[in-house]
């Protein structure tokens, strides 16, 4: 039985005493609440306080000032404050059902830094695709939305026990947080899966504590326990729990208590039994309710609609949009970063109150964290902010700042500046290692004359006209000067040009050009980070390529998913799926060791909302609105339904292609236009029954029936995706201009004859730095870059057969260049094989993990001038006995090594072979 201390929950703070108490009260708790927890609970008040009745135990509560101790037969007890309502005169406890029915819910009997969940109720079912246990919880307005809540959740799996002989019971923790029985038999591992990340810790009770006990907890937000950069107070996620009262436990690793948790871990080193009563994970979340929607008939959509806005919500603060749930050291205000997670907020959640005081938090000239492009986006988060909610005072207030951002970046609009940052993608710097490469300046110049034209905009609105001729006058000149050249694009990579387009620099002409050049490899198309995909999105879009653009995120994000992600990542490959395997450690880099849970990547709401749902505003506030669903287009859903909040109610919108039928609810104070695209867009639009148009209709004053009558001549309506939650495959091997050859572990160090035979470079030698090099005349240089901040180092060679062969017959080499973990930034080196001219060959890398520590580590193959992928990527791993990696290629080569786990990237020596 489940012990009833875990059904005790009060939901709000109060004073009372046991003479107030009054009853008797009944509640009656379904057995289909929570299994094992369903029963009669009777509560009827005595001279001690209230008797409680769970089905055949007893439990003893009573008053401790504001709070309530409660008490079972077994001994255990739990507090929890007071809430009391009233019969007619006589105050009587509030026992709120959805509070007590769900084990979920119960307050831990530890004092929490927030109050437990309460102030709403559940209505309705969760979100078939969403992660968020609180996907269907709705907050009243009157809650106070500045004070954080928390909940408890118990494990969905046990996901290993190690060795099983070590535990027993183990199934008694899933589903539940209190009234487990584990016998813990020796020293062993216990690891939990909780099914989806939050900001949270563990806790943990235990029965009669051996006075040997010896015992780590751990957090993750994969499958082992976590490890991250120095700076934070506990870069790796393991330490011994704070022990308290009643054997319970917390594991506790910074001040604020919370880190991204998906998984936990205890760790037994300890021989003497003990059992684990209760083991339990505690959630903070912020009182914030889903006022947007997305439901189409593609599941893998709406699972990264639902997610990414999850992503934000989860990691929403007090008082301003958090950007990481991982203390790695930076959890800070990111300004550049809480553009898109502002962004997803204005659609999903619609707190433009919230959403304004982050701009306000951010708007000082030092607030953008000494990234350029970050004032830039400060702009366009300002913009958005103005066209969802129809703050018009907003631009207003913030005009002069903006002005004054403004003015800096026209004196930096010269392809030289010190950018600092544009992006975790190789090809605009990789973080910061080169931050101001030139596809990142050509970038920035781009972003600063869209931010003139939004800025413009919103004055326009604001009912400034001479400051927005001014500023769209100002964005208008950059771009005729770049059209006196005619190809002032044919340098641009994916990024510039993604914001040249977002900027409406190019011509209709120049932008099906540079899409058909930049948009179309299914190699190259996704940014390295979700954030910059967001602006990749939109300038697809904007080119008319939605279904493309479609095609994209499920292949940028969707892949993700596939790998067990519940909230999006920092960083993403779609390459990582060809070795990774769900919930597995990813790769880590440029941007240190990589968070699982980024709001950065959420900006997809937005654009899925207003691409492939099809609202978005006309004016400030959706005063004038569009609907143009993404229906009818190549590899786009068949229906979509879905709602948006505004400042006038909800706009409520679906159709769907098969039936060729749907509605759209329009908001008093509100007039829309509604435009069919694609095969859609020469059908007739019945409204109400009546025939209103082709294609496109409005303004619509009130909400309609949508009925579509396509002649027999018109095209046929685009085939959906099938089956719906599809990801696109990975790109074959014959897409890349190189190709992976072969790996070999047998050969060890013994290469000469069989590796090198064209040329070689030998690491670190004998000595740390001095390389010993013989190069092919086909290749001018081989050289670490010096901006990716690898050392070297030798090892003691001795009798070790893995050690090279030395070239002039001396004494054999173990040398590297290896990452500087657990520094930030430094988990990747970089090696640069340039070829003034084509040639064929091959060339292979020696790998080693030298101390045997079961090492792991991506190999990334780029080219060195566009940085573009060249070659599938893949994990090297069992490096026990050394590997060579084959490449076989006809120009040069950038070989970035990404660290995963246990120890630093490493590269001992490259070989060049004839092709």
């Amino acid at each position: 039985a489940v012990s009833p201390i875990a059904l005790i929950a009060i939901a709000m703070a109060a004073s009372a005493a046991a003479s107030l108490w009054a009853g008797p009260s009944a509640w009656v708790c379904p057995e289909s609440a929570d299994a094992g927890v369903g029963g009669l609970v009777i509560v009827q008040p005595s001279p001690d306080g209230l008797t409680a009745t769970w089905q055949s135990e007893t439990v003893l509560v009573k008053a401790v000032g504001n709070r309530l101790l409660a008490t079972s037969a077994h001994g255990g007890s739990t507090s929890g404050a007071v809430s009391l309502t009233k019969d007619g005169d006589v105050p009587v406890f509030d026992w709120d059902a959805r509070v007590l029915c769900g084990t979920s819910w119960s307050l831990a009997p530890l004092s929490e830094p927030y109050p437990p969940l309460g102030g709403g109720s559940t209505q309705g079912a969760r979100v078939l695709w969403s992660p968020d246990p609180l996907s269907n919880y709705v907050w009243d307005a009157a809650v106070n939305q500045s004070v954080l809540q928390v909940f408890i959740d118990a494990t969905q799996a046990v996901y290993s026990a190690t060795p099983a002989a070590a535990f027993s019971g183990t199934d008694s923790l899933v589903g539940r947080v209190g009234g487990s029985l584990v016998g813990v038999h020796g020293p062993g591992v216990l690891v939990l899966d909780f099914g989806f990340e939050c900001g949270g810790w563990l806790e943990m009770q235990t029965g009669v504590t051996p006075p040997d006990l010896a015992l780590t907890m751990s957090i993750s937000e994969y499958n082992e326990p976590g490890i991250y950069n120095s700076g934070p107070a506990h870069p790796d996620k393991t330490a011994p729990p704070v022990a308290y009262a009643g054997g319970w436990w917390r594991l506790e690793l910074n001040a604020e208590l919370y880190e991204g948790v998906r998984f936990g871990f205890v760790t037994v080193t300890s021989s003497s039994p003990f059992n684990i009563t209760a083991l339990r994970r505690v959630c903070q979340i912020k009182p914030t309710n889903y006022r947007g929607s997305l439901a189409s008939s593609d599941a893998t959509l709406n699972q990264i609609w639902w997610t990414a806005a999850y992503t934000v919500k989860v990691n929403l603060l007090e008082d301003y949009f958090g950007s990481i749930l991982i203390d790695r050291g930076d959890r800070i205000s990111w300004t550049g970063d809480a553009h898109t997670s502002q962004a997803c907020a204005l659609v999903s959640l619609g707190n433009y109150a919230f959403v304004l005081n982050n701009i306000a938090r951010t708007a000082c000239p030092t607030c953008s964290n000494g990234i350029e492009s970050y004032a830039l986006y400060w702009i366009l988060s300002l913009v958005d902010y103005v066209m969802y909610s129809g703050d018009t005072s907003a631009a207003l207030t913030y005009a002069p700042n903006v002005q004054q951002k403004l003015a800096h970046a026209f004196t930096i609009y010269n392809g030289s500046a010190n950018l600092a940052f544009y992006g975790p993608d190789d090809r605009v710097g990789a973080d910061f290692e080169y931050p101001s490469a030139p596809e990142s300046q050509r970038g920035y110049c781009m972003l600063v004359i869209r931010a003139c034209r939004e800025f413009a905009r919103a004055m326009a609105f604001a009912g400034q006209p001479a400051v927005a001729t001014q500023y769209q006058q100002i964005a208008d000149n950059y771009t005729a000067a770049l059209r006196q050249n005619p190809d002032w694009h044919a340098a641009y990579g994916l990024h510039a040009s993604a914001d040249a387009i977002n900027a409406d620099a190019p011509t209709a002409d120049q932008t099906a050009a540079i899409f058909a050049r930049e948009f179309t490899s299914a190699v190259t198309i996704c940014s390295f980070g979700p954030f910059n995909m967001y602006f990749i999105l939109t300038a697809m879009a904007r080119a008319g390529h939605v279904g493309e653009a479609l095609d994209a995120v499920r292949r940028c994000w969707g892949g993700m998913l596939a790998l067990g992600a519940t909230t999006f990542w920092e960083t993403f490959s779609p390459e990582w799926q060809r070795f990774l395997q769900p919930h597995d450690a990813i790769p880590n880099g440029a941007t240190g060791f990589t968070s699982m849970a980024h709001p950065w990547g959420a900006g997809v709401v937005l654009w899925l909302t207003k691409y492939l749902l099809g609202v978005a505003p006309v004016t400030p506030g959706f005063e004038q609105f569009e609907v143009r669903p993404g229906l009818g287009l190549p590899q786009s859903p068949a229906a979509v339904n879905g709602s948006v909040p505004t400042p006038h109610g909800v706009i409520r919108f679906l159709f769907d292609t098969a039936a060729m039928a749907g509605a759209l609810t329009v908001p008093p104070g509100t007039n829309g236009t509604l435009c069919f695209q694609g095969s859609l867009a020469a059908c007739t639009v019945v409204l109400n029954g009546q025939p209103a148009g082709v294609g496109c209709v409005g303004p619509l004053l009130e909400s309609v029936s949508i009925t579509l009558k396509c002649s027999e001549s018109a095209p046929p309506v685009a085939t959906p995706v099938a089956p719906p939650a599809d990801i696109p495959p990975l790109p074959p091997t014959s897409a890349y201009p190189a190709s992976f050859v072969a790996v070999d572990n047998t050969t060890a160090g013994s290469w000469r004859g069989r590796y090198g035979r064209d040329g070689y470079v030998l690491f670190s030698c004998r000595l740390p730095g001095q390389d010993i090099a013989s190069l092919p005349p086909y290749v001018a240089s081989v050289a670490m870059a010096p901006y990716a901040g690898g050392r070297t180092a030798t090892w003691a060679a001795g009798s070790d057969p893995r050690a090279l062969q030395s070239p002039d017959g001396g004494s054999a080499c173990i040398g590297i260049r290896a990452t500087q973990i657990p520094a930030a930034c430094l988990e990747t080196i970089v090696v640069d094989a340039i070829l003034p001219a084509p040639h064929a060959y091959k060339v292979s890398l020696y790998i080693c993990d030298w101390a045997r520590t079961r090492l792991r580590q991506v190999i990334e193959m780029r080219d060195p001038v566009s940085y573009n992928l060249i070659a599938p990527t893949h994990m090297a791993a069992d490096l026990g006995n050394c590997a060579y990696y084959t490449y076989a290629h006809t120009a040069s080569a950038r070989f970035r090594l990404d660290q995963v786990r246990n120890g630093d990237a490493v590269l001992s020596a490259i070989f060049f072979d004839p092709a």
